[in-house]
């Protein structure tokens, strides 16, 4: 919940949550990392593709990256 507040979310009264998103940025990391928890878990280099693809895709920083795929590798 705290990285999507700071990605710009923002929870709204009488708004299903899924309406409130208007990143572009915060909707694909929600959805990569619920694709990706239904799945074995990530290695290192598996991560490294998934944050590549966001940076290149979205168009963000690594950093923006990695707090867009919090996801705990083996």
């Amino acid at each position: 919940l705290a990285a999507a507040r700071r990605l710009g979310f923002r929870y709204r009264t009488n708004v299903h949550p899924v309406d409130a998103i208007e990143q572009q940025s915060l909707a694909a990391g929600v959805l990569t990392v619920a694709f990706l928890d239904l799945g074995p878990r990530l290695t290192e280099e598996d991560r490294n593709r998934h944050l590549r693809s966001l940076q290149t895709h979205l168009e963000v920083s690594k950093a923006e990256a990695e707090e867009i795929l919090p996801v705990v590798c083996e």
